[in-house]
């Protein structure tokens, strides 16, 4: 990236699963203002989480929407398919609309209030990642002026299935989430809480090495390193090691492995606003097949310049 990219609001909306899927629908009106009805249970969830992204701050009409989600409207497509596989039936029109997960993308675009660039990002891996990459090139070659990248994760109403489907480990509880980044270069009303430096994925194992040695030389500010459940303990050590770093964890309760990607970069972001020391946070993940993927960013000791 050459032009300094700078995260100026966040959110972090998500709660665990126990038993059935609580509602939304009172949640969402109490956020949004509005009774916003006829959308699935994504829809809701990205309302929510967007709301909460949105509070305080008007978005330029040239705000690009970048919503990612690795299986999107699981509920709601899973009941179209059972409809008419199962039933032998048509499924019901709403059903069929929201089945496509990019309608979340129409909803939040209206109620937001927002004009630019809008995407659907599904992708069982790196799926955040690819997500901010899209904003972080739209905003490089001037497409939009600002961009509000998120994830959203539903948890399907068969959680037995929904447990096979992702092979969640019975020590992860089951949780929906909706979390939610506003990127500039530039934003004359807010302080930005951190800069974006770097989104870069895949990478081969066989190129890690060398590309974690360019970073650990990059600068002297202090470096602190968090990682997905899904590297190993040994290489995570390694990796300290080669960037002579410190590890840390901004999750404090074992949840599924779906978004820890975005529960780790919005603790981050949270803890910027009260650690008094600058710092440099990578967030390193691997899709378990010798890829892996990095995070940079970085707290300013002064905001956005």
């Amino acid at each position: 990236m050459h032009k300094p990219i700078y995260i100026y609001s966040s959110s972090n909306y998500h709660h665990a699963i126990t038993n059935g899927l609580p509602s939304l629908n009172s949640k969402l009106k109490a956020i949004s203002g509005t009774n916003i009805r006829r959308v699935d249970r994504l829809t809701q969830l990205a309302l929510i989480g967007s709301f909460q992204c949105k509070s305080g701050i008007v978005f330029p009409k040239a705000t690009g929407l970048y919503l990612s989600s690795i299986y999107g409207s699981i509920s709601n497509t899973a009941a179209v398919l059972a409809e008419i596989y199962q039933h032998g039936q048509l499924p019901k029109p709403l059903n069929f609309i929201n089945s496509v997960s990019n309608a979340a993308c129409f909803y939040l675009a209206k109620h937001l209030g927002i004009l630019a660039n809008n995407q659907f990002v599904s992708r069982d891996y790196f799926t955040l990642e690819a997500a901010l990459k899209l904003a972080c090139i739209d905003l490089e070659i001037g497409n939009i002026e600002a961009a509000l990248v998120g994830l959203v994760c539903e948890v399907d109403q068969n959680q037995k299935r929904h447990r096979q489907r992702l092979k969640i480990d019975q020590k992860y509880a089951l949780a929906e989430g909706s979390h939610w980044l506003y990127l500039s270069h530039h934003c004359e009303e807010m302080r930005a809480l951190a800069k974006l430096t770097h989104v870069t994925e895949p990478i081969m194992g066989e190129d890690l090495n060398a590309y974690l040695k360019s970073i650990s030389t990059a600068s002297t500010t202090l470096l602190k390193v968090g990682f997905s459940d899904a590297v190993g303990e040994v290489k995570k050590e390694n990796i300290l090691q080669e960037l002579t770093a410190e590890e840390v964890s901004f999750i404090s309760t074992p949840l599924r492995h779906e978004f820890t990607t975005a529960l780790q970069i919005c603790g981050f972001i949270e803890d910027c606003k009260t650690s008094p020391t600058p710092y440099r946070y990578l967030y390193i993940d691997t899709d378990g097949n010798n890829r892996w993927s990095i995070i940079g960013l970085e707290k300013e000791s002064t905001g956005n310049a």
